[in-house]
């Protein structure tokens, strides 16, 4: 494995220790999302003995570990965005502005 030396200046290893945060939670978050798919099709082939007979049930056991494997990219952008200081920063400013506007149309 090859590893980059550590920059002289602070900001720069800032950004890509929160460049590997990001990187490693999008794989674990795969990892984590695809599971039950890859679980399910492991038991399906190799010990189907194991899942539900009744046809529904496996039926819906199927629909939600592939319903758990979509979700990898709906959350990814969400992961993008929590991680990225800048898009933060916006969101807080719209939140304010949003909350300011919600309180003078109160009164």
């Amino acid at each position: 494995m090859i590893f980059r030396p550590p920059s002289q200046h602070a900001e720069v290893n800032h950004l890509r220790r929160r460049t590997s945060v990001l990187l490693a939670s999008i794989t674990v978050l795969f990892f984590v999302c695809w599971a039950p798919m890859v679980i399910y099709s492991l038991l399906y082939d190799f010990a189907r003995q194991v899942l539900p007979e009744r046809a529904a049930m496996a039926s819906f056991a199927y629909s939600l570990s592939l319903l758990s494997g979509m979700l990898t990219p709906i959350i990814n952008p969400v992961l993008y965005c929590l991680l990225n200081k800048i898009f933060l920063g916006y969101l807080r400013a719209g939140a304010r502005k949003l909350l300011c506007q919600i309180r003078q149309s109160n009164r």
